[in-house]
């Protein structure tokens, strides 16, 4: 029996490069904070989880004023770790062969990308296309196109064997408690992953925020995309 779907957003973070003084997830985007948006895809969805750290209780606030059913869950220790730190504690607690997909705190995903991922089946990593839309600071997967899977993750884009890597991860929690056990649950989610591949890929539709250059990015997106933004049944 396929156990249900833990949905995990990552929103412990500063946000220090876009330099609004509070996480990326109470950014405005097409005049709302970014998390509402989110919500708006989830709303149907029974088991959202949201990793706090910085600015914690506006956060808290913002997503109550929404909805007051998600599981809040604290990173104390923001300051000293990575997304793949609150995904870890997030998942505690999640029986064995249970599926988390795991969503960045500041990055928009078309709905129709987010429900082909969360209706997919094992490992899965998100990833955006085409290149020439990368973000201002982009992790990009090694791509073997010619049977679908990431087999590693690079700093160098190079047109011809990657594509940004977008920060989703859909799979079984066992990964994330492999990782942790060794030793590599406080970074990036990507280096969490990386003893872990090859694994299968699904190019998505998405913007993610990380600087002033990529926030005007997203507003653009957002206008056109927001056309198609209902909550995923």
């Amino acid at each position: 029996m396929r156990l249900p779907l833990s949905v995990v957003i990552s929103c412990a973070g500063r946000g220090s490069r876009l330099g609004l003084g509070t996480t990326k997830a109470l950014a405005m985007i097409g005049g709302r904070p970014l998390i509402a948006w989110h919500l708006d895809l989830l709303a149907h969805h029974p088991d959202v989880r949201i990793v706090v750290g910085y600015d914690a209780r506006r956060l808290i606030d913002a997503v109550r004023a929404i909805r007051r059913d998600v599981l809040f869950v604290f990173n104390h220790d923001y300051r000293e770790t990575g997304t793949a730190a609150s995904i870890s504690l997030a998942a505690r607690g999640l029986p064995p062969g249970a599926q988390v997909l795991s969503i960045d705190g500041d990055l928009l995903v078309h709905p129709r990308s987010l429900a082909e991922l969360m209706a997919a089946s094992g490992n899965r990593l998100g990833v955006l296309s085409p290149l020439a839309t990368l973000s201002s600071e982009p992790v990009c997967a090694l791509i073997d196109g010619r049977n679908g899977l990431v087999h590693g993750f690079t700093r160098e884009a190079t047109k011809a064997t990657t594509l940004e890597w977008s920060g989703l991860f859909r799979g079984e929690v066992d990964l994330i408690h492999k990782a942790n056990a060794l030793g590599l649950g406080r970074n990036h989610v990507y280096q969490m992953l990386e003893p872990f591949l090859p694994m299968p890929y699904l190019e998505i539709d998405a913007t993610e925020i990380d600087t002033p250059e990529d926030f005007r990015r997203a507003e653009a997106w957002m206008a056109k995309a927001r056309r198609d933004w209902k909550p995923i049944s």
